[in-house]
């Protein structure tokens, strides 16, 4: 799952902003969500990417995209706090 992070940051990186690495925490979800991250992170490791470098996620589901950005709120740590 740790090595999988890197693919989260990839995902959510906005263009025009300047970088920063966001720090991932998973101890809040259960093991069930951290094995779902894990197997949908593991899909997108394997898709394509575009011109800009981030993965096309259109072989993902609407379900499964809407899955991995609810649970990548969650863990996200707010440098700011």
């Amino acid at each position: 799952m740790e090595r999988r992070l890197g693919t989260l940051e990839i995902i959510f990186q906005r263009q025009g902003r300047p970088h920063l690495a966001p720090t991932y925490d998973v101890s809040g979800l259960s093991p069930r969500e951290q094995f779902e991250l894990d197997t949908i992170l593991a899909k997108i490791e394997r898709v394509p990417t575009r011109a800009n470098g981030r993965p096309d996620l259109r072989p993902l589901s609407v379900a499964e995209r809407e899955r991995v950005n609810e649970l990548a709120e969650r863990i996200t740590v707010d440098a700011s706090r």
